[in-house]
């Protein structure tokens, strides 16, 4: 499945108050791998930049954690 311009990929929900920001897609894949090793389910995460934000159409909310809303998507990690 390819990006597209313009496509929805996701929708407006309010960050979960467990939210764990983190500055990039490198840095939320190390996130999830320490909870995989910990045999613990992946945990909500919020992207402040990098390429998933960029194609997802970021830039996102400075605040993740305090904002009222920000683009809610569910990626497949495989």
């Amino acid at each position: 499945m390819s990006v597209e311009k313009g496509a929805n990929w996701g929708e407006r929900a309010q960050p979960p108050a467990d939210l764990i920001v983190v500055d990039d897609s490198a840095a939320a894949i190390e996130t999830i791998a320490a909870e995989r090793r910990a045999n613990r389910p992946p945990p909500a995460i919020g992207l402040r930049g990098g390429d998933l934000v960029r194609t997802l159409g970021g830039p996102t909310t400075p605040d993740l954690a305090s904002a009222e809303e920000a683009l809610h998507v569910t990626v497949d990690l495989g």
